[in-house]
């Protein structure tokens, strides 16, 4: 896998507050990339990387983010943007979280 446009979360909207945590999928294996949250205003509020979010295989890179900011806190409902950033490029797309 390759390409960072085919990146997608899941579920969407999504209520991490329930315990299911929001997964990335399609994502490039490249153990370097990485998906950084931001609120729209564009404040970041979490930075997912290999081993911290990303886990990496030869098969494609998948991710984890369970609501929370870098300060472990559940992050207000709202609409969110993800970076993906990775050798093969950067795409920019939004989740919705609900509680």
């Amino acid at each position: 896998l390759g390409s960072v446009d085919k990146a997608r979360s899941w579920p969407n909207p999504a209520n991490p507050t329930l315990g299911q945590p929001i997964i990335f999928q399609n994502l490039p294996g490249d153990p370097s990339m990485t998906i950084d949250i931001y609120t729209l205003d564009m404040k970041k509020v979490k930075s997912l990387y290999n081993g911290n979010g990303i886990t990496a295989s030869a098969f494609g890179n998948s991710a984890q983010w369970d609501g929370k900011n870098d300060a472990g806190e559940f992050v207000a409902s709202g609409v969110y943007l993800y970076i993906v950033k990775s050798q093969f490029g950067t795409t920019v797309k939004r989740i919705t979280l609900i509680k």
